[in-house]
């Protein structure tokens, strides 16, 4: 078991020539990885927040199991061998993972499948030992298919300052977007999409507004910095759909209705101020920043908030909020 530190960011059109020349260096090499993700009909094992799947790596068929971490940038791994592409959930029996998969209702088939050039190398930072990967690919599911275009910084070695203090410095200089959806997130939409109705419409699940599914008393009993995580993530989330992170990218012009997210997106801005302003020692200039988003996006038209949600002053104050809930100070 490991327990994986990854901080995944969406690479804009604009800046993707410079993003891979950053990454490819004379240290670096480009892998080719097509995996298989795997899930029963009705979804549970993504209702669970667990992700599985083969992938070929170097020849070598690895099998997977993702599951929930303790914070927003955590997930807890298991990484197993095998001779051929098919699972053996025998692994997993002195695992977190036994109880889910003892309660599947459904047989597990795959649903999904990525096939992702990932260009990587490692880096060396006063920090730690960040592991960089360019990914760019689709995820495919029957006939339908949705690009990739991200860029992941791995903790290796050291503290998770090394991950944000870079990925701040970069932020900056190639406009990324933080992006809280993973492939296998994506992929499982994108399923659905495939056997419900057989195209991308405006209905695509990975579309709809989203916010944070917990009552009144579930978010009491969180500290101050584990529910700002979550009002993050429903800030970011309908950012990425604001900002046409996937429509961009794919083939045809589809209009989306996006009044619901901005109004998702302010309810969360509001009560991440409220709940930073109670933590100690809030800095003037993020409460102030806060603020500010709040109200251009309370007025903003669909034009003016699609350009906001994909700003780089506007996701540079998500990832130091981010770095703010993670990086001990």
């Amino acid at each position: 078991m490991s327990v994986e530190q990854e901080l995944k960011l969406h690479v804009q059109a604009a800046s993707r020539q410079a993003v891979k020349e950053i990454i490819d260096t004379a240290t670096a090499k480009t892998i080719h990885l097509r995996a298989f993700y795997f899930d029963t009909c009705t979804r549970e094992l993504a209702q669970a927040g667990i992700a599985l799947r083969l992938r070929k790596e170097d020849g070598i068929w690895i099998q997977t199991i993702k599951l929930p971490g303790d914070d927003a940038l955590s997930k807890i791994e298991y990484n197993h061998p095998r001779p051929d592409a098919t699972l053996d959930l025998s692994v997993y029996q002195s695992t977190p993972a036994k109880q889910a998969f003892s309660q599947l209702k459904n047989e597990l088939v795959a649903r999904f499948e990525t096939d992702i050039y990932r260009t990587l190398r490692l880096e060396e930072t006063p920090y730690g030992v960040i592991e960089l990967a360019y990914d760019n690919g689709y995820i495919r599911s029957a006939q339908l298919e949705i690009p990739v275009c991200e860029l992941e910084l791995e903790l290796k070695e050291g503290s998770s300052a090394a991950i944000f203090t870079m990925a701040n410095t970069w932020q900056r200089q190639h406009q990324f977007m933080l992006d809280f959806r993973s492939k296998a997130e994506r992929g499982d939409a994108l399923a659905s999409a495939a056997i419900d109705s057989k195209r991308i419409d405006t209905d695509f699940k990975l579309w709809q507004p989203w916010h944070i599914d917990m009552d009144n008393a579930e978010l009491s009993a969180l500290s101050i910095k584990q529910a700002v995580q979550l009002y993050l993530e429903q800030v970011a989330r309908n950012a990425a759909i604001i900002a046409g992170i996937d429509r961009v990218d794919i083939k045809g012009d589809l209009s989306l209705g996006i009044i619901q997210h901005i109004n998702q997106l302010c309810s969360a801005l509001q009560s991440l101020r409220q709940l930073y302003a109670e933590s100690d020692k809030p800095s003037n200039v993020l409460l102030t920043a806060l603020q500010h988003y709040h109200d251009k996006f309370s007025q903003a038209s669909s034009t003016e908030a699609k350009e906001l949600a994909g700003s780089i002053d506007f996701q540079a104050c998500l990832l130091e909020i981010l770095t703010w809930t993670i990086v001990k100070a």
